[in-house]
């Protein structure tokens, strides 16, 4: 996994997973299979890594641990040769995605369903209006960051955008709880 990450699908060669691994070319396809067969097992570990960490992170869901969420894009403190500085594997490999076949794009589909999931429980959680739309724009807006962090190798790349992206989210609990007083509602917290 951390080949493909490090270098995506077209870089990496079987040289490459053999030194990754230990194991020879032919014992890698013989128990794993071609190269994509091992990228698409390669996706499939980074999604079932990130849905515990999201699992953990977003719960309760809500703006307080999406905000958390946004942070860790932008950790300063994270090391120079820290893995996660050279941004999401997924959205790397949607560059790829004419050179792979259709299990590569379920992988990076099923990724993005789940990423979406989250961010719209944690709209809805705060009562937020168009929570589908708006998660898709989050999600547009964190790939396009993570798109930054693999050119700039470096998390304090995004802190602006991570800026941006939290007051956007303040913006939108303030309208919520703006809508929700003047129907009667009690206040949304963030």
């Amino acid at each position: 996994m951390m080949v493909f990450w490090r270098y995506g699908f077209d870089a990496t060669t079987f040289r490459m997973l053999e030194d990754a691994t230990g194991v020879g070319a032919k014992g890698l396809g013989n128990v794993l299979g071609d190269k994509e067969a091992i990228f698409v097992k390669a996706l499939r570990l980074y999604r079932d890594d990130r849905k515990k960490a999201l699992e953990e992170d977003f719960w309760p869901p809500g703006l307080t641990a999406l905000k958390r969420f946004l942070d860790t894009l932008s950790d300063p403190s994270v090391p120079a040769n820290d893995k996660s500085n050279v941004g999401c594997m997924m959205v790397a490999s949607i560059f790829e995605l004419d050179r792979t076949g259709p299990q590569v794009q379920n992988e990076v589909e099923t990724f993005r369903h789940m990423m979406l999931s989250y961010f719209r429980a944690a709209l809805e959680a705060e009562k937020i209006e168009e929570a589908d739309a708006k998660a898709e724009f989050i999600l547009s807006v964190i790939w396009g960051a993570q798109d930054y962090l693999r050119l700039k190798r470096t998390k304090s790349a995004n802190r602006r955008v991570v800026e941006v992206m939290k007051s956007t989210l303040d913006a939108w609990a303030k309208d919520a709880s703006s809508k929700a007083g003047k129907r009667g509602v009690g206040p949304v917290t963030s």
